[in-house]
């Protein structure tokens, strides 16, 4: 529509005005929405594993349940992605290493690997993170070529030693999680347990399944997980996380009293007839 036909064609103020008064009288249901559950559990990405707030009657209780183990294991198994960050700052056809930072990264891998023994983890994993650690300062002390052929024979020789690393964080990971949770759950009790709710904040643009929404999932069972577990993209805070699970409910309260579907408002409410249009118009 050009720009003189929309001054021409204009929304009438009234219509304007009451598209605004009904958003406005629908979002300022999410808060209320809410009070109706008797328990929510928050959780929110961090370095240590997780942050995760019960709250229920009125009272909000934070822990961060993870072993330490987490953090260091971690943290070994991302070395990879330091040297990957300094050699591929662009294109992954274009190699540029970042000189200065990769010392340091190899001060920072040697530093690690000098005090392995007194890193908190088991044997077998203060082997795999050795392993890592070694391999890595050889690969970025190379005077082979580095190009995207070497990184990736790297990243594939230290691939079962990374691995292991991984299974053995999540491990503590879901291990520290999950008592906490029981803790919860006994004290909460089985009548509102059954009706909690929980939303997962993720970190990553596009990423579920994490530790923490299993270990939840756990424990409220396949039922309650499928219908009262949600993971929350691009949110950083429990204050934000709270208000979105609020909009959800009450997204899901309109579902149900116009489609009597209360997951009907999980999709746009135009995608559907859109994609009836397309297939008409094929």
């Amino acid at each position: 529509m050009s720009e003189i036909s929309r001054r021409t064609l204009m929304v009438p103020e009234a219509l304007l005005q009451l598209q605004e008064l009904a958003e406005e009288a629908f979002e300022a249901r999410s808060p209320g929405c809410l009070a109706r559950i008797p328990a929510v559990i928050l959780s929110i990405g961090t370095p240590t594993g997780g942050r995760f707030s019960l709250i229920h009657e009125g009272r909000t209780e934070t822990a961060e349940p993870v072993d330490v183990a987490f953090e260091t294991l971690k943290y070994v198994a991302h070395a990879p992605l330091g040297l990957f960050g300094v050699l591929f700052p662009g294109p992954l056809e274009v190699i540029e290493p970042k000189t200065e930072e990769l010392g340091r990264l190899v001060d920072f891998f040697r530093a690690t690997l000098e005090d392995l023994e007194s890193l908190p983890v088991d044997k077998t994993s203060r082997d795999s993170c050795r392993e890592i650690l070694r391999e890595s300062i050889r690969f970025a002390e190379s005077s082979q070529t580095k190009d995207r052929q070497t990184f990736t024979d790297y990243a594939r020789a230290i691939g079962p030693a990374t691995q292991q690393t991984m299974r053995r964080a999540a491990q503590v990971q879901l291990e520290g999680i999950e008592k906490q949770l029981e803790i919860w759950r006994e004290r909460v009790g089985a009548g509102d347990w059954e009706r909690l709710y929980a939303a997962v904040a993720s970190g990553w643009a596009r990423v579920n399944n994490s530790p923490r929404q299993q270990a939840i999932a756990n424990v409220m069972g396949e039922i309650g997980a499928r219908e009262r577990l949600f993971t929350i993209q691009g949110v950083k805070t429990e204050e934000a996380l709270l208000q979105r699970l609020a909009k959800i409910l009450n997204q899901h309260d309109l579902g149900e009293i116009f489609f009597e579907d209360r997951e009907r408002m999980d999709e746009d409410l135009m995608g559907r007839p859109a994609q009836e249009f397309m297939e008409a118009r094929a």
